[in-house]
């Protein structure tokens, strides 16, 4: 009977320590995981702060860097400079002849056809009288006037006509819808084309032209001023003046325009023949430059200083010895040249610009280079930001300086710069 009370009871004892092993594993893996938890969690903020560092400090790195720059340069050459206005207008014949018989009847002959060149004198079509009276051949035939092409036959054989007026006019328009027969002389070609209200005051008689229409596009014909029109025309709150443009005949080779045809004529009002010239952005590039922290806003101040010192001291010399106040012939502009790698501004005094090119009286020698455009860097038109870049360049003003201007510090236009 002990046997077995104690042979039941062993299971009992062997259980115990199971259970007492299970429970403290269990508890040291949850006390293990509440110390890690904390560890990863500072490991993870540690490495998304570096990031964080990393990607700032990159991109600070990256927009305070200035990248290399190229610039784009030209050579001062010396060339034609040609101002022109743009105006449009329709090609009129020398005259229009719009024919009429003088009497009623019947037309019982027409000798011609749209296209025909006649001569003075010419008979072109007859009628027999409706009435019974004599009627002289004047008033049955109908004669050309001139030398003259056909330009439109309203009317056939057979066709009963009334009396009419004849008369000519030199507007070019061959619709004649009331005449029988309509003439255009086109020994001769003009151009009646609305000139701008903004461009007029420029436009003189006998300057010349140049002019296209669109059935010979590769063509380019001649003509010159003939006369301007003082009564302007306004559409649609545009304000034009006719302008009429007597067509060089010779330049049109053979080639036949025809009345109304669009004309779009160039009018030159001035033009300057083999004089220094340079790219019109070289004018503009030294405010781009400054802008974009190129330049030093420093030296260009006194540059432009020293050329107005300069031009003071001239006028007063001019006064002194003529009494009268000098007028200077043109305007003063500022291009840069690239010397040693620095940007170095010039004064120069411009003449004529076709927008392309723009004159230079002096300042220049045909050769120099000068600047037109840069790319790379920080390049932006932004005007604030420019200003904030300049605080780099300080350190290269001392380059701008002494006799580095050639208008300012006694530099001048000399050393053989000037025109």
């Amino acid at each position: 009977m002990a046997e077995n009370v104690e042979t039941q009871s062993q299971p009992l004892f062997d259980e115990q320590p199971e259970e007492e092993e299970t429970f403290s594993f269990e508890e040291f893996q949850q006390q293990q995981q509440k110390r890690k938890r904390p560890r990863t969690l500072l490991t993870i903020l540690i490495i998304l702060l570096v990031i964080i560092l990393a990607a700032g400090g990159w991109l600070y790195w990256r927009s305070t860097r200035r990248a290399s720059i190229s610039y784009t340069q030209a050579y001062v050459t010396t060339g034609n400079i040609v101002q022109q206005i743009s105006a449009t207008g329709p090609v009129q014949a020398k005259a229009t002849y719009n024919l009429n018989f003088t009497t009623s009847g019947q037309v019982n002959q027409i000798n011609v056809k749209v296209g025909d060149q006649v001569k003075a004198g010419q008979t072109l079509a007859t009628i027999t009288p409706t009435n019974s009276q004599q009627n002289s051949s004047s008033q049955t035939t109908l004669t050309a006037p001139a030398n003259a092409t056909v330009a439109a036959i309203n009317g056939y054989v057979g066709t009963s006509v009334g009396s009419g007026n004849s008369n000519s006019n030199g507007s070019g328009n061959a619709s004649g819808s009331n005449a029988f027969i309509v003439l255009t002389d086109t020994s001769s070609l003009q151009i009646v084309a609305q000139v701008n209200e903004s461009d007029i005051g420029n436009v003189k008689v006998g300057q010349p032209a140049q002019f296209t229409v669109a059935a010979y596009p590769n063509n380019t014909f001649q003509a010159t001023v003939a006369s301007i029109n003082i009564i302007g025309q306004s559409s649609s709150g545009v304000v034009t003046y006719p302008v009429t443009l007597n067509v060089t005949m010779s330049s049109l080779n053979n080639i036949h325009l025809l009345p109304l045809m669009t004309a779009t004529t160039n009018i030159t009002t001035q033009q300057q023949n083999n004089v220094l010239r340079v790219p019109s952005a070289a004018l503009t590039f030294s405010t781009t430059a400054l802008q974009n922290g190129y330049l030093n806003r420093a030296a260009l101040r006194n540059l432009r200083n020293g050329a107005a010192g300069q031009q003071g001291n001239t006028d007063a010399n001019q006064q002194g010895t003529t009494g009268s106040s000098s007028s200077t012939t043109g305007k003063r502009g500022i291009v840069l040249e690239l010397q040693n790698g620095v940007l170095t501004p010039v004064m120069v005094t411009t003449g004529l610009s076709d927008g392309q090119y723009t004159q230079i009286i002096s300042g220049l020698n045909e050769g120099d280079q000068v600047v037109t455009n840069a790319t790379g860097g920080n390049a932006t038109q932004n005007t604030t930001t420019g200003q904030q870049r300049n605080g780099g360049f300080g350190g290269g003003g001392g380059g701008f300086g002494g006799g580095g201007f050639r208008n300012g510090g006694g530099g001048g236009n000399g050393g053989g710069r000037g025109q």
